[in-house]
């Protein structure tokens, strides 16, 4: 399926999805956080897709909500939060919830909500000059897209609220030092080194790729031990699975496992 603002490139098990509004630093427009949303549901939903690379066309990732784009005051209560909770919560929920793992390249800016997609992917490579920057309180707002829950987790409640009131602007170096990323590149290799990064996981198992990213998901809020039995009813699923069985054999016949989903 073709978009005005996002470029989808297929190849090997590995989709990338690219915000594709170059000349304003990839700014969320209404028709780009729909037809982001569509795409990364799309991605999720199709079998040849093992895993996704989120990227940002041009200088800059993303520098969050186009401000130029009036918003319509339709005088009704809770318009605004109802806006935010369906288009950029949207795309959240598609990343967070999608079966899939999902890479961020991060080159230059990501800004306001874009800090939020970032944090929310389940990998991250950023390029050297790279910056994540949440200004909200500057302007008397906060952050959105779920950025106070994901930075808190990241880094604890006290690192979180300094980094939130103080608007501080977190390069690569800063990034990598607190646990928000886990590659720091080359900024000309950035879109190599994250396709090297998904091809390496398009080629490990599916299902256990799958179920890690959910149990992940419910660490955050469970409990040690539910997340425990969790564990034990997907280890279950997992050792009748034929990627297990081949994961076995490839073992000991030394060869690269091939690896279904199944």
């Amino acid at each position: 399926m073709s978009y005005d603002f996002v470029k989808v490139d297929h190849e090997a098990g590995v989709e990338v999805i690219a915000l594709n509004r170059p000349d304003v630093r990839n700014s969320l427009n209404r028709q780009l956080r729909q037809e982001l949303r569509e795409a990364l549901e799309q991605a999720m939903d199709n079998d040849t897709v093992r895993v996704i690379v989120l990227a940002g066309e041009g200088k800059g990732f993303c520098s969050g909500a186009d401000l130029a784009e009036k918003i319509e005051d339709t005088g009704e209560q809770d318009f605004l939060a109802n806006a935010v909770r369906e288009e950029y919560n949207g795309i959240i929920k598609a990343i967070v919830n999608g079966p899939k793992p999902v890479i961020c390249a991060v080159n230059g800016t990501a800004a306001g909500f874009a800090g939020a997609l970032v944090l929310a992917c389940d990998l991250v490579v950023m390029a050297e000059d790279a910056f994540i920057y949440s200004a909200f309180s500057a302007i008397g707002l906060v952050p959105d897209g779920g950025f106070h829950f994901l930075l808190r987790n990241a880094v604890g409640p006290q690192k979180a609220y300094e980094i939130i009131a103080c608007c501080q602007r977190l390069d690569a170096n800063k990034c990598i030092e607190l646990g928000l990323v886990n590659r720091v590149v080359a900024t000309e290799n950035l879109r190599e080194e994250a396709l090297s990064f998904a091809n390496q996981l398009s080629k490990l198992a599916p299902l256990s790729l799958r179920h890690s990213k959910q149990l992940l998901k419910e660490a955050a809020t469970g409990e040690l031990l539910a997340i425990a039995d969790r564990e034990a009813g997907f280890q279950e699923v997992n050792l009748r699975s034929k990627d297990h069985q081949e994961g076995v054999r490839a073992f000991f016949e030394k060869r690269p496992a091939v690896f279904q989903g199944c």
